[in-house]
């Protein structure tokens, strides 16, 4: 699961990320803005792909891009404001 974080991660600060969404709000936001933790611990190495694609379709992940749009545009709206709930 280690090697599978740093790939993710040292594609981002790479810039070359395969989700152009997810490589956008990185550097539009920083590395200071996001919070990466693991959703389940103790999955064998040969399960993690499924593991994988069982997160990305509990959290709809195929509609991330417009998900990632409407919560930069509610951050913005919300720093704008002053808001101190972010």
């Amino acid at each position: 699961m280690k090697s599978r974080w740093k790939k993710h991660q040292d594609d981002l600060f790479k810039r070359q990320h395969s989700s152009k969404e997810l490589q956008q709000a990185f550097d539009t936001y920083g590395l200071h803005e996001f919070r990466f933790e693991p959703l389940e611990t103790g999955v064998q190495p040969g399960s993690l792909g499924e593991r994988e694609l069982h997160w990305m379709t509990a959290f709809e992940s195929w509609s991330m891009p417009q998900k990632l749009r409407e919560t930069a545009r509610l951050w913005a709206k919300a720093k704008k404001a002053g808001s101190t709930m972010l």
